[in-house]
């Protein structure tokens, strides 16, 4: 069953308690390891719920709860596909010490993007999958392509793409988890959580997660 899905049906209710920053990464094991180690690091703002958001979750619970369906819970997400995970639930400058320290393979990222000054009601074709790599890394570069493949047709929106960063000025300062970890990075901004499409779609939408898992997956090789 999916992650979110327990969660809510547990719940009732979508107003939850993440991760405290003082609780160690969170760590997940395959049934049959393939030997490579992914670090998922979901968004850890300050203002989550305030920035934006349709649909009354906060980007740091969609970041978290679809990495973790990224994660593991289904033969098509990380763990089943062989990989150990590490999700960061401390801060983002100790989850790029975390991930270097731990020797990961890959270093992915999980955010949701907002276009700003548009209400709820916006319906555009424009949004879609952001995925960012740092400017001068070639196999950050592939594995932020392949994630983008494998996500953009599922998300609502049609402007998809790869960015550069800082180069190509899709977000507006040098992202940290790109520039100062070991493994390559990819930074993706699954969807837009200010237009009502979009934020539907990151919260109750749960069969996208594991098209994290193929981009990376692909791009690995499928190592098994």
């Amino acid at each position: 069953m999916k992650n979110k899905l327990a969660l809510l049906a547990a719940t009732g209710a979508i107003s939850v308690c993440l991760p405290s920053a003082a609780q160690a990464d969170e760590n997940y094991y395959p049934s049959a390891s393939n030997g490579k180690r992914i670090y998922m690091s979901p968004a850890r703002h300050n203002d989550s719920g305030s920035r934006g958001e349709c649909n009354g979750v906060g980007e740091n619970t969609m970041a978290y709860y679809n990495s973790l369906d990224a994660s593991t819970g289904s033969t098509a997400s990380l763990t089943g596909r062989g990989y150990t995970v590490r999700l960061g639930t401390t801060t983002y400058q100790e989850a790029v010490t975390n991930s270097n320290a731990w020797g990961a393979d890959r270093h992915i990222v999980l955010h949701s993007n907002a276009i700003g000054g548009v209400s709820c009601s916006y319906e555009s074709g424009a949004h879609g999958t952001w995925v960012m790599h740092y400017e001068t890394s070639t196999t950050g570069k592939a594995v932020a392509t392949s994630i983008k493949n494998a996500m953009g047709p599922k998300s609502p929106g049609t402007g998809d793409r790869v960015c550069a960063n800082p180069r190509d000025k899709c977000i507006s300062f040098t992202a940290y988890e790109l520039r100062y970890t070991s493994a390559p990075a990819a930074y993706i901004e699954a969807e837009f959580h200010d237009w009502g499409t979009g934020a539907n779609w990151l919260w109750d939408d749960l069969t996208w997660q594991t098209s994290i898992a193929e981009g990376v997956d692909a791009q690995m090789g499928r190592p098994r």
